[in-house]
């Protein structure tokens, strides 16, 4: 008895050494920073590169579609799974100068984007990384353009008639998408990133219409604001023309 005793004794010890070694050996394969929390934020560079490009003479990159999200956040947890934030912000303020108009054209744009999801890290290897990814996403656009045109003579004749016309349009994305990154390591802390998302996405949005006519002896009469809806649903294919600045810490 106490023979089998010490031999099963001795085959335990051998089996939870041969164990603690291969933990050992697979740990310094993978890496330690495996086996802790990481963190990724990323800054969209593509935004500065895409304006100079834009600003040669017969260029179309203004038309290359892009990811709208100025910064992205990935948690890294251990074995490889992580998750993921998006934000994107835009907003502009355009005057343009129509001929035989003394007030200009006023354009205004906003956007916001968001996304969040979970990402996988399936292939390491050297300073590559390549990972597969699931998010929801979420968008609210808004164009509003207010267009002032000044005439003599109304329908009174001999008075200065002025016609200001307002378009509104608003819209609102939902959805989701799946896709493929890839991340190149620079160093310990810097990266660059880009990835290839498929998208599924609802559009649903309104178009206002009014018009204000003032002047004249007798100026004529105010149009109503007409709305109307509208909703698609749209797949997307982007390709990596987005390229992230990634800082790891």
């Amino acid at each position: 008895m106490q023979i089998k005793f010490l031999f099963f004794l001795f085959s335990l010890c051998f089996i939870t050494f041969s164990n603690a070694q291969n933990a050992s050996d697979t740990l310094n394969k993978i890496g330690k920073e495996d086996y802790k929390i990481t963190n990724d934020l990323g800054f969209n560079s593509v935004f500065l590169i895409k304006q100079l490009i834009s600003n040669a003479a017969n260029s179309n990159a203004s038309t290359l579609p892009t990811l709208p999200y100025q910064v992205i956040y990935t948690m890294n947890f251990p074995y490889a799974f992580g998750l993921r934030l998006g934000l994107g912000v835009a907003k502009t303020d355009q005057s343009t100068t129509v001929s035989g108009q003394n007030t200009p054209l006023q354009s205004n744009t906003s956007e916001i984007d968001l996304r969040i999801g979970i990402n996988h890290n399936f292939l390491k290897f050297n300073k590559l990384t390549c990972n597969v990814f699931a998010d929801i996403v979420y968008g609210v656009a808004n164009l509003k353009s207010v267009n002032t045109s000044t005439t003599f003579g109304g329908s009174g004749g001999g008075s200065v008639l002025t016609t200001v016309t307002t378009d509104e349009i608003k819209s609102t994305a939902t959805g989701g998408q799946i896709g493929f990154g890839i991340k190149y390591k620079l160093n310990r802390h810097i990266a660059l990133y880009t990835e290839i998302p498929l998208q599924y996405v609802t559009v649903s949005g309104s178009e206002t219409s009014s018009s204000v006519t003032t002047g004249g002896i007798f100026p004529n009469p105010t149009d109503p604001p007409q709305t109307k809806s509208n909703n698609q649903t749209n797949f997307n294919f982007i390709l990596p023309t987005t390229l992230y600045l990634i800082i790891n810490f």
